[in-house]
């Protein structure tokens, strides 16, 4: 970010767009959400949701109570899909238009992929509990007669990223047993999903007014 003057200053803090952390970050708080919010149909239990959300694998293996999940990070990759940066135009602000105004710039599109490791205390329940997470990851409104719901994923909240929009995508499954955790009552999956979001930074609208209406000299020079 360039030197802001006072005005500027105010103006930054006024912006509707703002981060409170980068977007590994934000795409991960984007999923534990979502995932404390999910309902299972669990033979022989009271239980019908994740008791935690783990983003820890000490804390996972010591504290957790079935149904339980642990989120695993993996390496985010960031794809240039245009020669330059690009202005956003819906994300001017305070003041659309205004020379001491900013707007948000997508210098990439960034992807992530998260294993979501769960797991039930009986083989039932970690069937019901695979069975639900292909669903959730399903638009709940595929179908609808406007369209909108016609695409592959779901969309997330991420107000820690500049308030935008994440992509979630089911990418792969898998059962994972042993003799141990089994004599534990532990019975664990993991589920593969990647998350998608706009690589974005803010910048002074200034410059961009600058590039669509430039300075005329009025002396022709």
């Amino acid at each position: 970010m360039p030197a802001l003057t006072e005005r500027q200053q105010a103006a930054l803090a006024a912006y509707a767009y703002q981060k409170t952390m980068g977007t590994r970050a934000a795409c991960y708080r984007a999923l534990e959400r979502y995932l404390l919010t999910l309902r299972f149909d669990l033979p022989g239990r009271d239980l019908d949701r994740f008791q935690h959300v783990f983003d820890d694998w000490p804390d996972f293996e010591d504290k957790h109570e079935p149904p339980s999940a642990y989120i695993e990070f993996a390496k985010g990759t960031y794809e240039d899909r245009s020669i330059s940066p690009s202005a956003m135009e819906d994300t001017w602000g305070p003041v659309a238009g205004q020379p001491d105004g900013f707007v948000l710039w997508k210098l990439a599109e960034y992807s992530i992929p998260f294993n979501i490791r769960f797991r039930g205390r009986d083989v039932g329940q970690r069937l019901a509990i695979e069975s639900e997470l292909e669903d959730a990851f399903v638009p709940a409104n595929l179908g609808a007669p406007d369209g909108t719901g016609d695409i592959y994923g779901i969309y997330l909240d991420t107000p820690e990223y500049y308030d935008r929009k994440a992509r979630f995508t089911l990418r792969s499954s898998a059962i994972e047993d042993s003799m141990d955790a089994a004599a534990r009552n532990q019975r664990e999956g993991v589920i593969s999903v990647e998350a998608q979001i706009e690589h974005l930074v803010i910048r002074p609208a200034r410059v961009m007014l600058a590039r669509a209406y430039p300075i005329m000299d009025p002396t022709g020079g």
